[in-house]
């Protein structure tokens, strides 16, 4: 009600008792009958399948809108191989052009190739999961499928990272004129940037801002390179982590320690020159190494041995005792036995039962063995003149030694297989000799069947028994951290134990 001055006042015309009783005169309230069953429901989460497709789609088209970044990664790969390829391309025959045989830079060249691939393959996924995380929290409550999203990045990433990878290897080595190598290449570094791409999803999973990310990049790149083995030996890192005989444990983290072993053994071993020649070469390089220094190594621990095992003061005594267990070790991984055929190696050799007449057995021992090693060594050599001369003379098989070796085969990269310019060809280690000088022409004897170590630039390695190509097994290698890397982001554990650590 208003008053006199048209202002409202406390007072109502109608009190709520008379509305209650408006309301039951006048309003008719309908019966509701009650509901047991809840009503069906049209949503339905698509399939897994599904799933992958929606994001696939989705990722993709956010992709191609931005035409920055489109331009940019088609374009990366192209720019560095140029770069690259070309500031390392020199005039260094005696007739003043370029011969892909002198090039000194080759096996730089192969480790830049792995670091490019590394870098591009971190550089497309390290923002991606960042990037969608306020989309994924929006689409918590629906549960949708983790596997569908990751894989769906994955296959975009890997697609990217495949094309360019092959513009990279296609551009770079006909630059350098690296014939006959593209597709083993490619897929070598396409394993390298494939393992960075879900690396990159890792560290993008882990961390909150790109910042950050771009900052953990480098910290990532710089150990791939140092412990790549070309860098730096492996055997002249600090003592806590380098190995005389195997490549450290450390080393074997790293996927440009096998990414440049498979791509240096594969292109020694199977360039046009080489790959006839490399079985023959294999024996001649093997005797050569038996008669020349493994054998005077073996002379000098007998007779150290011989001249030492009688006198009784401790000191003498354990290094007589570890040049019988030295003595022991390496007989027993020596193929050719000789007159110690029918002795009992373990018992004869101990410092308690050895005599002058074993040490005489011995010397004889490496007597044949010199001359078995010499006849095989003259035996393959004269098979290799054979060869090259069936090779040359016969138009089927378009061999040309002098031409072929311009053309496919790289003195530097040959030199870094091969270990030439060690100083120390053979050395002591653990009750060992262990073989500096050639190493990419034999094969390690496993001590069991899932030791798959080996020294570094091994042609061959062994796993469960089997004798694998470095190549074939060194993919396998970086392909199964791959695998390890994914379980990890699947499982967000990186991201798990940052915020444990942190929080």
């Amino acid at each position: 009600m208003v008053d006199e001055f048209g202002n409202f006042s406390d007072k109502r015309k109608i009190t709520p008792e008379q509305w209650y009783e408006h309301y039951k005169e006048h309003i008719e309230i309908a019966e509701v009958q009650e509901i047991k069953q809840a009503p069906k429901s049209s949503f339905r989460i698509p399939s897994v399948f599904k799933q992958f497709s929606i994001f696939l789609q989705r990722d993709v088209l956010s992709k191609i809108s931005d035409q920055q970044y489109m331009i940019v990664n088609l374009l990366e790969a192209p720019f560095l191989a140029i770069i690259l390829a070309f500031i390392i391309r020199y005039k260094n025959s005696p007739d003043g052009t370029y011969m892909f045989q002198f090039n000194d830079n080759i096996p730089a060249y192969l480790l830049m190739s792995i670091v490019v691939a590394l870098f591009l393959g971190l550089s497309i996924s390290a923002e991606e999961i960042i990037k969608d995380r306020k989309l994924r929290q929006r689409e918590q409550f629906l549960h949708l499928s983790q596997g569908s999203y990751l894989f769906s990045k994955i296959a975009i990433l890997f697609t990217m990272s495949a094309f360019q990878i092959l513009l990279f290897v296609l551009i770079g080595n006909s630059i350098l004129e690296l014939k006959d190598m593209n597709l083993s290449f490619w897929l070598m570094l396409f394993s390298c940037a494939a393992f960075a791409n879900v690396l990159g999803l890792n560290v993008s999973s882990a961390f909150k801002s790109a910042i950050t990310v771009y900052i953990v990049i480098p910290i990532i790149l710089i150990p791939q390179m140092i412990l790549s083995g070309l860098l730096f030996s492996f055997d002249k890192l600090n003592n806590y982590i380098s190995g005389e005989n195997y490549v450290p444990i450390v080393g074997d983290l790293m996927a440009s320690r096998w990414a440049l072993e498979g791509m240096a053994v594969f292109q020694y071993k199977n360039n046009r020159y080489e790959y006839p020649l490399f079985k023959l070469d294999a024996e001649i390089k093997n005797a050569s190494f038996k008669t020349a220094y493994w054998s005077k190594e073996m002379t000098s621990e007998i007779n150290f041995a011989a001249n030492n095992f009688y006198k009784r003061d401790d000191l003498t005594r354990e290094k007589v005792d570890d040049a019988l267990t030295l003595i022991k070790n390496e007989i027993e991984k020596e193929p050719f036995k000789g007159p110690l055929k029918e002795v009992n190696i373990d018992s004869a050799l101990t410092i308690a039962t050895v005599s002058p007449r074993v040490f005489l057995v011995l010397h004889q021992y490496i007597n044949e063995l010199e001359t078995y090693y010499g006849k095989t060594y003259a035996v393959a050599q004269r098979k290799m003149d054979k060869l090259i001369e069936v090779l040359q003379n016969n138009k089927a098989y378009d061999y040309d030694v002098s031409n072929y070796k311009k053309l496919y085969f790289n003195d530097n990269l040959a030199n870094l297989v091969r270990n030439s310019n060690v100083k120390d060809r053979i050395k002591v280690y653990n009750h060992h000799l262990v073989r500096k000088i050639d190493p990419i022409y034999y094969v390690s004897t496993p001590s069991g069947p899932l030791n798959y170590r080996s020294h570094f630039f091994a042609p061959k390695k062994h796993f469960l028994g089997a004798t694998i190509d470095t190549f074939t097994f060194n993919i396998g290698a970086i392909w199964l951290m791959t695998i390890f890397f994914y379980i990890t982001l699947y499982f967000d554990l990186f991201r798990k134990l940052f915020n444990l650590r942190w929080n």
